[in-house]
């Protein structure tokens, strides 16, 4: 603005305050009207008494309503009229003398000004002839500089201009003074504070009587706001694409990992099961380590997919209500028959609790910590389970504590407890894991918002205390137990005959249709037709009307989507039980599958005992 109000034919004199007290700038328009009507010697008392004058009046809301104002008073013995705008560090004011023209009155150049306040530009002129440059009001609070008679030294500009921006800012100058018309460029200023601000910078030169270039004016639109949201959409997108790849890596990886398993455990496993060519001792031992060996392998591959997932902030947990108390009471009843087996002996204490989370993850970290009592602990020791209330900065919750007599770490091992893979040297000792569980544990009560603390010493045992923040229960009905026993004791009395069942099992691995051969061939109600690929798949569909279809999820010619989607097309096979079993095991892949319409989603590599047990449930409803 001080461009224009500087060079304004109009009276004008700019007001504010700094540490040595109020200052004042007029324009030469003021000084020249100012000396042609007092002597040379009264000038000098006259500027403060004005400038007081006016800061008083431009200081009295209510003589200045926003954005201006006008008030009358008398200058150099003469009445004027001043017309104040508020700027961000003081004012400017214009006088008009009472006698004036109305064409006198600088309006033009306050429009241009409030105009150009409003848009937020700052305006600026480089005299090339001296080498500073001077901005108006914004340019200078942007710049951070001082306003100074006569600008700032364009050294000191340059110097605030990012090193990478300063060679491009340097031609664009360069390409003005030749004639180029308007150049424009985007460049980046250092701020006082360290940060840096984007700046869309417009200019041209100016040209004296006889065309010779005496300056470079312009203007400055900031573009930090812009920049940075277009950088943080980049970011997002990055991100969101990086997310993507990691998901689809992992699928893919669980895939190809899953799939030779499923031969190695289901093979195992029928080998251990098949009542009419039983094993002999030797050869049950042998058959029992490649199914021990296989489920430790599954287990890692798992762990290791299930960390990678949450590390890659693709398992997002449900922040729903989650009865807590049960939760460990089911971890506590499905731990009991291991540490029946190791000798241990489970104490459980809990209080009904409500914390935020997900279901399944609350689960798998109560799992994960009693699993650990138990394995690392000793013969005839016990784990104490207790949940009670406690708050964590000042937010109420719930805390899970679970306490053992074994064997304790010491404090170089609870220094490493949480670093993946890193089993504190009880690998030697033959006892199974793989490593990773704590660690999990802890990515997920992160995700939760939740924490875990340990406290352990050697030879006396370990307490693990995890806490989440509490909700409020959910408002549901009381269960009607009287109602279920009665309904459980009418419906089931007499267990049903198995009825004949039509299956369909659509796969284009050989291997994996001879597993699925041999694991229904011990059934005499269950008759298994296959299909090698999805459009022979759909055929024999619609030629056997199949009561349960068996369906891989990557097929040659289309996936398992498009062949869930033809099937459930067809009125013939509305009742049709439509299951997915596949390789691709991570939650996503299960998720998008059931939410397409599949009744059920088996994971490879197959559980033989469990596989036939939910069939056999199908064979009787």
């Amino acid at each position: 603005m001080d461009l224009v109000w500087l060079s304004a034919p109009g009276l004008a004199i700019k007001l504010w305050r700094d540490a040595s007290g109020l200052q004042w700038l007029a324009n030469p328009a003021l000084i020249g009207w100012h000396a042609s009507r007092v002597s040379p010697a009264a000038t000098s008392d006259d500027w403060p008494v004005l400038a007081h004058l006016l800061w008083q009046l431009c200081a009295s809301p209510p003589l200045v309503p926003p954005p201006a104002s006008t008030s009358d008073l008398v200058f150099c013995t003469q009445p004027v009229r001043a017309f104040s705008v508020p700027l961000a560090d003081g004012w400017l004011v214009w006088l008009t003398p009472a006698a004036a023209e109305p064409v006198a009155l600088p309006f033009p150049h306050l429009a241009q000004a409030l105009a150009l306040a409003s848009m937020s530009v700052s305006v600026w002129r480089v005299d090339l002839a001296t080498q500073r440059i001077e901005f108006n009001d914004i340019g200078y609070r942007w710049s951070g500089f001082a306003v100074r008679a006569g600008g700032v030294p364009l050294a000191e500009v340059r110097a605030t201009i990012h090193p990478q921006d300063s060679r491009t800012v340097m031609l664009a100058a360069e390409a003005a003074m030749a004639g180029h018309g308007v150049v424009d460029v985007e460049a980046r200023y250092l701020n006082a504070d360290g940060s840096y601000r984007h700046l869309l910078t417009r200019r041209m030169a100016e040209r004296d009587a006889q065309g010779r270039v005496v300056a470079l004016v312009g203007i400055s639109i900031d573009q930090t706001d812009r920049q940075l949201g277009e950088q943080a959409l980049l970011d997002k997108a990055a991100a969101e694409q990086a997310s993507r790849a990691k998901s689809d890596f992992l699928a893919r990886m669980s895939h190809e990992l899953r799939t030779p398993l499923n031969a190695v455990l289901g093979f195992s496993e029928l080998m251990q099961s098949d009542s009419s060519q039983p094993l002999l001792p030797l050869q049950a031992v042998r058959a029992e380590h490649i199914r021990r060996a296989g489920r430790h392998l599954l287990t890692l591959i798992d762990d290791v997919l299930d960390l990678a997932s949450v590390e890659a902030a693709l398992l997002v947990p449900d922040e729903g209500p989650v009865a807590l108390d049960e939760i460990v009471a089911d971890a506590v009843q499905w731990m009991q028959p291991q540490a029946a087996q190791a000798g241990v002996r489970l104490h459980l204490r809990l209080t009904p609790s409500w914390v935020a989370g997900n279901a399944r993850r609350l689960r798998q970290i109560a799992v994960n910590l009693l699993s650990n009592a138990v394995k690392y602990n000793r013969p005839e020791g016990e784990v104490w389970l207790d949940v009670q209330a406690a708050a964590h900065d000042g937010r109420p919750g719930w805390q899970l504590n679970v306490r053992d007599n074994g064997r304790g770490l010491s404090e170089a091992q609870t220094a490493l407890l949480f670093e993946p893979f890193n089993r504190l040297g009880m690998e030697h000792e033959g006892i199974s894991g793989t490593g990773i569980g704590l660690a999990i544990v802890r990515e997920l009560l992160q995700r939760m918002g939740g924490r875990i603390e340990v406290s352990s010493q050697p030879g006396q045992g370990s307490e693990f205390r995890v806490w989440w923040p509490a909700v409020e229960p959910p408002d549901t009905a009381p269960v009607d137990l009287n109602a279920v026993q009665d309904t459980a004791l009418a419906t089931g009395a007499v267990t049903p005959e198995p009825k004949p069942l039509k299956v369909l099992y659509i796969e284009d691995n050989p291997v994996n249709v001879l597993l699925v051969e041999a694991m229904l061939g011990q059934r005499t109600n269950i008759y298994l037709s296959c299909a090698i690929d999805g459009a022979s798949g759909v055929r024999a569909a619609y030629a056997l009307l199949p009561d349960v279809v068996l369906v891989d999820m990557q097929l040659p010619d289309f996936d398992g989507m498009e062949v869930l989607r033809q099937l459930r097309a067809t009125p013939a096979l509305a009742a049709a039980t439509l299951i997915a079993l596949s390789a691709n095991a991570m939650p996503e892949d299960v998720a998008r599958a059931m939410a397409a319409g599949f009744s059920d989603y088996w994971t490879k590599p197959i559980d033989v005992k469990q596989t036939l047990a939910k069939l056999d449930a199908l064979a009787t409803r």
